[in-house]
């Protein structure tokens, strides 16, 4: 029988997020705690900023000062992203090349941003699971998507 050390102790596992700076840009909604706590979950340093001209200069000081982002998550929010100019803090992540993520508002501004339209449905969608079927496009091989099946 092989014999088992006392001292031995496990090593820490590190997660996903850990030693990643996520910019997380509140769109005055109380669901921005939450995926706070979640990305931070991951191990990942986040900064809440409230969304504004201050939070593009603030990020903008970042990328300038040495200090780009790994990531900046755009909240869910009232309203429509004109009303929060997301499309200026598209162009902005665009232009230093910063990966973006959007929840709910937040996604809604980067499809009007990259040119799609947004719709209103007759019945309420939210929290509710769907079929998605992926566009020509969505196949290709360059795709995020390569490898999933056309509608799951």
């Amino acid at each position: 029988s092989e014999e088992v050390e006392d001292n031995v102790k496990p090593v820490p596992v590190k997660g996903p997020g850990e030693g990643k700076s996520i910019i997380l840009v509140d769109h005055e909604d109380s669901f921005v705690h939450t995926l706070g706590n979640y990305l931070r979950q991951t191990g990942a340093e986040v900064t809440t900023l409230r969304s504004g001209p201050s939070t593009l200069r603030t990020i903008q000081k970042l990328v300038d000062d040495g200090k780009k982002p790994d990531m900046v998550v755009l909240s869910p929010g009232p309203g429509n992203p004109t009303d929060f100019e997301l499309s200026k803090t598209m162009a902005l992540l665009e232009n230093n090349q910063i990966p973006g993520f959007g929840v709910c508002l937040g996604l809604q501004g980067m499809v009007e941003h990259f040119g799609g339209e947004l719709g209103v449905l007759g019945y309420p969608m939210h929290g509710k699971p769907s079929p998605i079927t992926l566009t020509e496009a969505g196949q290709y091989s360059d795709s995020i998507f390569n490898g999933l099946p056309e509608t799951f």
